[in-house]
């Protein structure tokens, strides 16, 4: 039912029309009446199209008494082609401006200009909307939007959301520019919105969140292009999100969950990010394809499962901060169904350590990552898992440089990692050495180092050796002999009673004696060795 005010708003619309523009057509004469009006109620969407002269637009848009006559609702566009530019630029508009199912076969310019909302519902603009420091005191609304130019929303400030839900996007370059906009709500390229060219918010400020879910950034290069930017809320990037070019969150700041959950993701940049709430990392999908760059970053929790873990080189953990780590069970399709994460498994520490190897060679030998990690772990009351780290770490240090000094880096961190792994080599060599002197002994090969050990004494068989010894002088034990000589500082008489015999030397087997005379003070070096790196390592330890 038309109203009398509607009946009285369009009569005297049409007069000041005619008065200005001379005739209009039927289709101007349909967007006078629409914006009269004062019902609320989208209309059905037709493939008639009328045009609509962008000059008619502009003069109902600015002209002083014929916005008297203009509902609050504001001026309403339905089923149109608007031939030409649309140039509103330095307007103030004090209604919206809404288009429904219209082509817009020119760019629709509004710089600087002033306006409460914009709405374009399912339309389509062959070159795109310059839009540069617009403020509008509601939303941005541009659902299902198909261009082929440039949405340029440079420094705007957006009272509302930024809803870009559905739209596709076909420009190659910059598609969407929203380079130091404050929008005070949400942004949303979400709900199959999809680009081919570069998405750029670089230092932003977005009040509420980032969403991108089920979106896909077709973009070669730069797909999502957030540096600087500044979120209050989430950053969603699920639900079968699709990027295929890089997305580049350097020195952002985010105030919610930054969310990667069933999606495809190729390069995702997070260098000194301060995040307030979790990076989730799971469900990725072809992750042997996607690099995760968090150098630097600052997170409350990392969320992730192995299977989303980036192939070996493809992972940057350098100087990454979080207060926990959460390990899932791997996602199915149940979860995403039911928009609900997976269970969680209890913290591993050989899997956190393979995690930590998917760095490059040299980012695996930085202390920051592997010392962050084990500082959680005893957080936890994990020491033996903080420990399992560290030492990975270390090993991974000591094999990489000189050659030369492997062995002891190697020895030293497996003794801070276990101090009682040093009885091992201990008891080797005590074997060993143990064996060779008693073949030594066997063969007359060790005699006495004093003279009165050969001292006659009537309780020795004469045929027990070819020399006699004194009753009073200690008898030879290769076990004592090797630990005496094995132990530094230790003394138990045994070294300094028995030596090799030198006389082999005169008797053609020098070689046999400079051997045990050799293997002596291999005895003696391998015992302050082993002194000096259980020191160390228990030092180490307790440092640690």
């Amino acid at each position: 039912m038309t109203l009398p005010i509607e009946i009285f708003r369009f009569d005297a619309l049409k007069k000041l029309a005619a008065e200005r523009l001379g005739e209009i057509t039927p289709a101007e004469e349909e967007v006078l009446r629409r914006s009269a009006s004062t019902e609320d109620k989208r209309p059905p969407a037709s493939d008639d199209h009328s045009d609509v002269r962008a000059a008619f637009l502009r003069w109902l848009a600015t002209d002083k008494e014929a916005e008297a006559h203009i509902d609050p609702l504001g001026i309403r566009v339905a089923n149109d082609t608007i031939t030409s530019a649309l140039n509103l630029n330095f307007c103030k508009l004090p209604f919206p401006l809404v288009f429904w199912f219209c082509t817009l076969q020119d760019q629709l310019s509004l710089f600087s200009a002033e306006l409460p909302a914009l709405y374009l519902f399912e339309c389509k603009t062959e070159k795109g909307i310059s839009a540069a420091f617009l403020t509008t005191q509601r939303t941005v609304f541009l659902q299902k939007l198909k261009t082929n130019g440039q949405l340029n929303f440079t420094g705007a400030q957006i009272g509302g959301d930024l809803h870009c839900s559905g739209a596709t996007l076909t420009v190659e370059g910059k598609a969407l520019s929203a380079d130091r906009a404050n929008i005070a709500g949400s942004v949303f390229l979400r709900e199959g919105f999809t680009s081919s060219g570069e998405i750029r918010l670089l230092g932003a400020q977005i009040g509420g969140d980032l969403d991108c879910s089920k979106a896909t950034l077709a973009g070669k290069g730069s797909a999502l292009n957030a540096d600087g930017v500044r979120i209050g809320g989430y950053v969603q990037l699920r639900r079968e999100f699709s990027c295929s070019g890089t997305m580049n969150f350097l020195g952002a700041q985010i105030g919610g969950d930054l969310i990667c959950s069933h999606a495809t993701i190729r390069n995702l940049t997070c260098e000194n990010v301060l995040l307030a709430g979790d990076l989730i990392w799971t469900a990725i999908r072809e992750p042997e394809e996607s690099y995760l760059n968090l150098f630097g970053a600052s997170i409350k929790m990392l969320r992730d499962d192995t299977p989303s873990w980036p192939a070996r080189g493809n992972l940057v953990v350098k100087g990454l901060e979080y207060k926990d780590l959460i390990h899932h069970e791997s996602a199915t399709q149940e979860h995403l169904r039911l928009r609900r994460g997976p269970p969680q498994r209890p913290l591993d520490a050989g899997e956190r350590v393979r995690w930590l190897n998917l760095q490059d060679d040299e980012d695996r030998l930085d202390p920051h990552a592997w010392m962050w990690l084990a500082k959680l772990f005893k957080e936890k009351g994990q020491d033996h898992h903080a420990r399992w780290v560290l030492l990975n770490y270390r090993l991974k240090r000591a094999t990489a440089g000189n050659w030369l000094l492997w062995l002891g880096r190697v020895a030293l961190a497996l003794l801070s990692w276990e101090p009682l792994l040093v009885l091992l080599p201990f008891l080797f060599i005590l074997c060993w050495g143990s064996q060779i002197y008693q073949r030594a002994w066997n063969e007359q090969s060790i005699r006495p180092t004093a003279s009165d050990a050969y001292t006659a004494h009537p309780a020795v068989p004469a045929s027990a050796r070819a020399d006699e010894y004194s009753r009073a002088y200690p008898a030879f034990n290769p076990w004592i002999y090797v630990l005496e000589n094995e132990l530094p500082l230790a003394k138990f008489g045994m070294d300094d009673k028995w030596a090799p015999d030198p006389n082999l030397i005169a008797k053609g087997k020098s070689g046999a004696y400079w051997s045990l005379a050799g293997f002596r003070w291999f005895l003696i070096l391998a015992g302050w060795a082993q002194g000096i790196l259980l020191t160390l390592g228990v030092n180490r330890r307790f440092r640690d």
